[in-house]
């Protein structure tokens, strides 16, 4: 999922529960990844995502769990 506010572009990857945060503004290759330094922001930025797709009904990607061997 991807949300974006301002200069600020959020992507959320389901299958690692990984966040990439960057400013798509002084940016534009999003090649920096602001994650790890902007916790805050990230964290908004996250929760605004979720709280978005539970409330547009939003279906969730299935994301199948691998065994372990």
């Amino acid at each position: 999922g991807v949300v974006r506010r301002g200069n600020y572009k959020l992507i959320h990857f389901y299958d690692d529960n990984s966040i990439e945060l960057y400013d798509v503004v002084a940016d534009q290759g999003e090649n920096k990844n602001l994650a790890g330094t902007k916790l805050k922001l990230a964290a908004d930025l996250k929760n605004e995502l979720a709280k978005w797709l539970k409330e547009s009904g939003a279906k969730m990607p299935f994301v199948p769990k691998t065994k372990s061997n």
